[in-house]
C-alpha cells in the first residue's frame, strides 16, 4: 500500500505515475496544493486499486491518463478542487473499473471514454467544476460508460457518443448542469446508448443521432431541461432509436424517424416540447413513429413515409402536432396519423396549410379521425388526396365538425358511432362509405365515386352531394335531412347523373321533419316550412324504401290539402322509380285523414274525407227537408177535410182547414189540426195547385258539418169526394231544394218528384186520415276537398216512401164558427241513397257506399179555428200548437273511401235535438163556393241545433 500526499508549494515529477501497479496493490495520491507532474502516462489502478484525490489548488498533469487500466485494475479519481490535466486522452474503465467524480475544480483532456474495452466499466459524476474534452467523448466504447451531470456541473466535448461499438453500452444522466458537444452526438451509434435529460440539466451539440447504425439502440429521455441539436436529429438512423419527451424541451433543425432502410425510429411526447425548426420526417427510408399524448411537436413541413419502402405512423391523442407548412401522409412510402382524444394537428399558419395523402404513384396515405374512441382535431385547409392510395376514415364515438376541405383521389369511411360533419366543399373522387354512426354533409360534396350507406347508418345535413358521372348514392340506411345543431328546415340536395342514381335498399329510409304550416294549405312554396330533399337524376326505390315524415315542433290541426314540397325534383330533372312508402303516424292525423306523397311532383299532402263524409250525412238532411216541403201541400189539403158533419146548414157544413206540414225528416213532421171551412154538401171534384217554401237550418254537431236548405216545391193534385164523409186524393209535387254547407264545405242540389194518395175521413167530431208517398230524386253534390284540391262533384238517386196517421176530435162553439179539439199522429219515413263515387276532388276524391235511414215522429197538439163572413169572402183563421218527438235518434253511419289512397272511414249522421214544438198559423179566403186561397206559416220551436221554417200558397177549384 503507498500515499503520496503532495500539498502546499510542494511539487512531484515523474515520467510514468502509477497508483496500484500491481495486483493487489494499492496507491493514493492526495494533491491538495503544489502539483504532480508525469511526462508520461498515469495509470490510477493499473492492475490494483488507485485512487486520485485533487483539490484546493492541487494540480496533476499528464499526457494519458487511465482509470482501471487492467481488467483488475480499479481506479477513481475524485476532483473537488485544483485541476487534472490530461494532455492527451483519459480512459475511465480501460479494461478495469473507473470512476471520475467532479465535484469541483477541472479535468481536461482530448478525448474522453468511459469504459474503453468490453470489460471496462467507466464512470463519470460530475456535480460542480468542469471536464472539459478537448475532442470526443465516448461514453461505451466498447464496454460500459455512464456520466452523470448534475448540480453546476459542467462536461464539454467535440462530439459524442453513448454505445459507439457493438456490444457497448452508455448512459449519460443530465440532471443538472450542461453538456456542450461542439460537435455531434450519437447516442446508441453500433451499441446501446441512453440519453436522460431532467430537471434543470442541458445538453447541446450539433447533429444528432439515436440508433446511428445497424444494430445501434439509442433512447433519449427528456422530461426535464433541455437538448438542443443546432442541426438535425436522426432517430432510428440504421438502427433504433427513441426520443421520450414528458417535459423540457428538444429542438433542432430537421428531425428524422427511421432514416435508413433498416433505421426504426420512435419519438412519444407526452410532455415538454419539440421544436423542429425544418422539416420532421416520420419514416424517411425506414420506420418512424411519433406519439404524441401532451406537450407539443413543431415543425415546418411534415412527411410520414417518405421514400418507397418507408413506413411512418403519428398517433395524436393529446397535446398538438403543429407543421407550419405542409404535412404528407405517405409522400412515396406508406403513412398514417392517427388523431384522437384531445389531440390536436394543426397545418399551416393558423390551420390554412394542406394535407396531402398518398403524394406519389404506389403511395399510400391515410387519415384516421378516431380509432374506435374519441376523435381529435385537424386544423388544415384541405384533405388531398395524390397519385397513390389514400383514405380519410372516421371512427370514433363523439361528435365532431370536420372543416377541412376533402379534394383529390381519396377514399372516406365513416365508422364509429359518433356524428362527423364534413363542413367545407369538397371534391374528392373515391368512394364514400358510412358503415356506422352518421356521416353529416353541411358543405358539399362534389365529382364523387359511389357513395353507400349501410343499413343502419345515417347520411344528414343541409348541404349536397353530386357524384360524378356513372356513380351512384346507395342508400340501405338512412338518409335524415337535418340541419346540423339547428332546428331548422334543411335542404339536402342529391344529382347523379348517367348511369348513376339514388338508389334504396329495402329497409331504407328518408326521414324529413315538417316544421310550420299546420291547417294552412299549400306550404310547398314556404321556406322553412318543412325539409326538402332537392334531387336530379334518378330516385329508385324499385326495392322499397320508406319516406318518413316527422314532426319535431308537435303540430295539431292538420286539415284537407296542406301540403309540403319533401323532394324538389327541380322542373323534371329529378324523377322517382319505384313505389315509396310513407310513415306519418308522428303528425297523429285523424280516422278521416291519411297522407299521400305524390311520387311525380314529390309533394306530401293530407287528404281528408271528413268534409265527404260531412256532406254525406248532411244529404239525408236535405232529403227528408225535400220531402217535407213536398208533403206540406198534400198535408195541408188533408186538413182542409177533417171535419165533421155538425149542423146542417143551407151552405153545408163545417170543415176543417187550414193547415201545414211541418219537417217530416229526421225529427220533422207535419203538425196537422182541423180548421174550419164551409164546403159543399155535394159531392164534388176539386183541382188544386200550391206553391211551398222551406227553410231548414241544422248547426254542425260533432264532426258533422252545419248547413242551410231552401227548398222550393210545386204541387198539383186532384181530389174527389164520394161520400159527405169519405174523400180520395191524388198529388204530385216536383221538388228542387238547394243546400249549401257550413265552412264552405260545398253545396247540394236535389231535384225530383214525389207522388202521393191520400184518404179523410170525417165523422161528426171524430176524424182520422192516411197518406203514402213515393219520392225519386235525382242529388248533385259539389264539394270543397281542401285547400289546393280541385272540386269533388257527386251524382246519386235516392228513393223515399212515407206513411202518415193522422187523427182528432173537434168542439164546435159560437154556432159552428169556432172550433177547437186535440189532434195526435204518427209519420214513417224510409229513404235509401245509392251508392256513387265522386269525379274530380283530386286525391280527395270519395267512393260512398249505399246507405238508409229511417224517420219516425210522434206528435200531440191542439188547435183552434174561428170563421168570418165578409162582403167578398169567408175567412177562416187558425193557430195550433203541438209537441212532437223524433224517436229514431240513430241511423245507419256514412260509409266512404277514397278513391286514390287507401282509407275507408264511417261517421254516424248526427240529429238535431228529438224534442220540441211547433207552432203555425194559417188563414183561408172561400171567395166562392169554387174558389179559394190559403195562406200557411209554421215554425218549430226550443229544437237543439235546428230551426225550421215553412209557408205556402194554396189555390182551390171546386166543381
Amino acid at each position: 500500500m503507498g500515499e503520496l500526499n503532495v500539498s502546499g508549494s510542494g511539487s512531484v515529477s515523474n515520467t510514468t505515475g502509477y497508483l496500484g501497479q500491481l495486483s493487489g496493490a494499492v496507491g493514493t495520491a492526495n494533491v491538495s496544493g503544489g502539483s504532480w507532474t508525469s511526462s508520461g502516462i498515469l495509470y490510477v489502478g493499473d492492475a490494483g486499486t488507485g485512487q486520485l484525490n485533487v483539490s484546493g489548488s492541487g494540480s496533476v498533469s499528464n499526457t494519458d491518463g487511465y482509470l482501471g487500466y487492467n481488467s483488475s485494475g480499479v481506479g477513481t479519481a475524485n476532483v473537488s478542487g485544483g485541476s487534472w490535466t490530461n494532455s492527451s486522452t483519459l480512459i475511465v474503465g480501460n479494461s478495469g473499473t473507473g470512476q471520475l467524480n467532479v465535484s469541483g475544480g477541472s479535468v481536461s483532456n482530448t478525448s474522453g471514454t468511459l469504459g474503453y474495452n468490453s470489460s471496462g466499466v467507466g464512470t463519470a459524476n460530475v456535480s460542480s467544476g468542469s471536464w472539459t474534452n478537448s475532442s470526443g467523448l465516448f461514453v461505451g466504447l466498447f464496454g460500459t460508460g455512464e456520466l452523470n451531470v448534475s448540480g453546476s456541473g459542467s462536461v464539454s466535448s467535440n462530439g459524442g457518443s453513448l454505445g459507439n461499438q457493438n456490444g457497448s453500452a452508455g448512459t449519460v444522466n443530465v440532471s443538472g448542469g450542461s453538456w456542450t458537444n461542439s460537435n455531434l452526438l450519437v447516442v446508441g451509434n453500433f451499441g446501446t446508448g441512453e440519453l436522460n435529460v431532467s430537471g434543470s440539466g442541458s445538453v447541446s451539440n450539433t447533429n444528432g443521432y439515436l440508433g446511428n447504425d445497424s444494430g445501434g439502440v439509442g433512447t433519449a429521455t427528456v422530461s426535464g431541461g433541455s437538448w438542443t441539436n443546432s442541426s438535425f436529429l436522426v432517430i432510428g438512423g440504421a438502427g433504433t432509436g427513441q426520443l421520450n419527451v414528458s417535459g423540457g424541451s428538444v429542438s433542432n433543425t430537421s428531425g428524422t424517424l427511421g432514416f435508413n432502410s433498416g433505421g426504426v425510429g420512435t419519438a412519444t411526447v407526452s410532455g415538454g416540447t419539440w421544436t423542429n425548426s425544418s422539416s420532421l420526417f416520420v419514416g424517411s427510408s425506414g420506420t418512424g413513429e411519433l406519439n404524441v399524448s401532451g406537450g407539443s411537436v413543431s415543425n415546418t413541413n411534415g412527411t410520414l413515409g417518405f421514400n418507397s419502402g418507408s413506413v411512418g405512423t403519428a398517433n395524436v391523442s393529446g397535446g398538438s402536432w403543429t407543421s407550419s407548412g405542409s404535412l404528407y401522409v405517405g409522400y412515396s412510402g406508406t403513412g398514417e396519423v392517427n388523431l384522437t382524444d384531445s389531440g390536436v394537428v394543426n397545418v399551416g399558419a393558423g390551420g390554412s396549410g394542406t394535407v396531402t395523402l398518398a403524394s406519389d404513384v404506389a403511395s399510400s396515405g391515410t387519415l384516421n379521425m378516431g380509432t374506435g374512441g374519441a376523435a381529435g382535431t385537424l386544423n388544415a385547409a384541405v384533405v388531398t388526396g395524390g397519385s397513390g392510395t389514400a383514405a380519410v376514415n372516421f371512427n370514433h364515438t363523439n361528435d365532431i365538425s370536420f372543416d377541412p376541405q376533402l379534394a383529390g383521389s381519396l377514399s372516406v369511411t365513416k365508422a364509429g358511432t359518433g356524428i362527423t360533419n364534413l363542413t367545407a366543399d369538397s371534391t374528392y373522387t373515391g368512394a364514400t362509405n358510412v358503415t356506422v354512426g352518421t356521416l353529416a354533409i353541411s358543405g358539399s360534396l362534389s365529382g364523387a365515386g359511389d357513395v353507400t350507406v349501410a343499413s343502419n347508418a345515417i347520411l344528414t345535413g343541409n348541404g349536397s352531394v353530386t357524384t360524378a358521372v356513372d356513380q351512384s348514392v346507395f342508400l340501405n340506411g338512412i338518409l335524415n335531412l337535418q340541419r346540423v345543431g339547428s332546428a331548422d328546415a334543411a335542404i339536402f340536395s342529391v344529382s347523379t347523373s348517367g348511369t348513376g342514381a339514388l338508389v334504396l335498399g329495402a329497409g331504407s329510409v328518408i326521414a324529413v321533419d315538417l316544421i310550420t304550416g299546420a291547417g294552412l294549405g299549400d306550404n310547398t312554396t314556404v321556406v322553412g316550412a318543412s325539409d326538402t330533399l332537392n334531387l336530379t337524376g334518378i330516385l329508385n326505390a324499385s326495392a322499397g324504401g320508406t319516406l318518413l315524415i316527422g314532426n319535431p315542433n308537435a303540430m295539431t290541426g292538420f286539415v284537407g290539402g296542406d301540403s309540403w314540397q319533401l323532394i324538389n325534383l327541380n322542373g323534371g330533372a329529378g324523377s322517382i322509380v319505384g313505389s315509396l312508402a310513407v310513415s306519418d303516424s308522428s303528425l297523429g292525423l285523424s280516422a278521416t285523414q291519411v297522407g299521400q306523397f305524390d311520387p311525380t311532383t314529390g309533394v306530401y299532402t293530407v287528404v281528408d274525407a271528413v268534409g265527404g263524409l260531412q256532406t254525406a250525412a248532411l244529404q239525408d238532411q236535405a232529403i227528408l227537408s225535400s220531402i217535407q216541403g213536398a208533403l206540406a201541400d198534400v198535408n195541408g189539403r188533408l186538413f182542409m177535410l177533417r171535419a165533421g158533419e155538425g149542423e146542417e146548414e143551407g151552405d153545408g157544413s163545417l170543415a176543417a182547414s187550414l193547415d201545414d206540414g211541418v219537417v217530416v225528416g229526421q225529427g220533422d213532421g207535419p203538425e196537422e189540426s182541423p180548421v174550419t171551412q164551409m164546403v159543399r154538401r155535394s159531392r164534388q171534384w176539386e183541382v188544386f195547385t200550391t206553391v211551398n217554401y222551406a227553410n231548414v237550418s241544422l248547426s254542425g254537431i260533432g264532426t258533422q258539418a252545419g248547413m242551410d236548405a231552401q227548398t222550393w216545391s210545386p204541387s198539383v193534385g186532384i181530389e174527389r169526394h164520394f161520400t159527405r164523409h169519405l174523400a180520395l186524393g191524388f198529388a204530385a209535387s216536383f221538388i228542387n231544394t238547394h243546400q249549401s254547407y257550413a265552412n264552405s264545405l260545398g253545396t247540394l242540389n236535389i231535384q225530383g218528384l214525389a207522388l202521393s194518395a191520400y184518404a179523410s175521413y170525417v165523422r161528426r167530431s171524430f176524424w182520422v186520415d192516411t197518406l203514402y208517398s213515393f219520392g225519386m230524386l235525382d242529388i248533385d253534390s259539389s264539394r270543397n276537398p281542401g285547400v289546393g284540391l280541385p272540386t269533388a262533384n257527386g251524382d246519386t238517386t235516392a228513393w223515399t216512401n212515407t206513411v202518415q196517421f193522422n187523427s182528432g176530435w173537434t168542439f164546435r162553439f159560437q154556432n159552428n164558427t169556432f172550433v177547437t179539439g186535440p189532434f195526435i199522429g204518427l209519420d214513417y219515413t224510409n229513404v235509401a241513397v245509392d251508392a256513387y263515387t265522386e269525379t274530380g276532388g283530386g286525391l280527395a276524391a270519395l267512393a260512398y257506399g249505399s246507405r238508409s235511414f229511417d224517420s219516425l215522429i210522434s206528435r200531440v197538439g191542439w188547435v183552434a179555428s174561428k170563421k168570418f163572413k165578409t162582403n167578398w169572402a169567408t175567412i177562416t183563421s187558425q193557430l195550433r200548437l203541438s209537441y212532437e218527438r223524433q224517436n229514431i235518434t240513430h241511423n245507419n253511419a256514412t260509409s266512404a273511401s277514397l278513391v286514390n289512397l287507401p282509407l275507408t272511414t264511417t261517421t254516424r249522421n248526427e240529429a238535431p235535438g228529438q224534442d220540441y214544438m211547433v207552432l203555425g198559423t194559417g188563414v183561408n179566403f172561400q171567395f166562392t163556393d169554387s174558389l179559394s186561397l190559403m195562406l200557411n206559416y209554421s215554425l218549430q220551436l226550443f229544437r237543439q241545433d235546428m230551426q225550421a221554417h215553412f209557408a205556402s200558397v194554396r189555390f182551390i177549384y171546386s166543381y
